[in-house]
């Protein structure tokens, strides 16, 4: 992320508002003297303004967006027996589909799908379930 326009959905600090933060989380999970780590989110926290270090672009920023999911999918299956049509079916018919099933992602902190900031609204999963009957 660069600028305001890009990234504000990593930009510490930003929960006033539109994007909710866990401020606390931002502070914990930096790298300092005393925590060396390479496993955090802030490589170089700072509270200034859009100069500081929150704001540069940078590769650190740079994920792995590759994913698979699986968008739709439906299952059916035709029942006939003699015992049905005495009771006067001539055919059941079952039958499951859904939308957004699974996404497989080791990008974790919003859908993969939904650009630099995450900020919108997620595809929907849908989950469909019927039965018809013919006579």
């Amino acid at each position: 992320p660069g600028g305001s326009a890009a990234g504000v959905g990593v930009v510490p600090f930003t929960g006033i508002g539109q994007y909710p933060a866990n401020v606390l989380s931002n502070v914990l999970s930096r790298w300092t003297p005393s925590n060396p780590s390479q496993q955090v989110d802030y490589p170089r926290l700072g509270i200034a303004t859009t100069t500081s270090n929150n704001y540069l672009g940078s590769s650190w920023w740079l994920k792995d967006g590759s994913y698979i999911r699986l968008k739709q999918a439906s299952i059916g299956y035709t029942i006939y027996s003699a015992g049905m049509k005495k009771t006067g079916l001539a055919s059941l018919y079952v039958y499951g589909a859904g939308t957004n099933l699974l996404t497989f992602s080791k990008f974790k902190l919003w859908d993969v799908e939904l650009g630099s900031n995450g900020a919108t609204y997620p595809p929907a999963r849908t989950l469909v379930i019927g039965l018809r009957a013919q006579f």
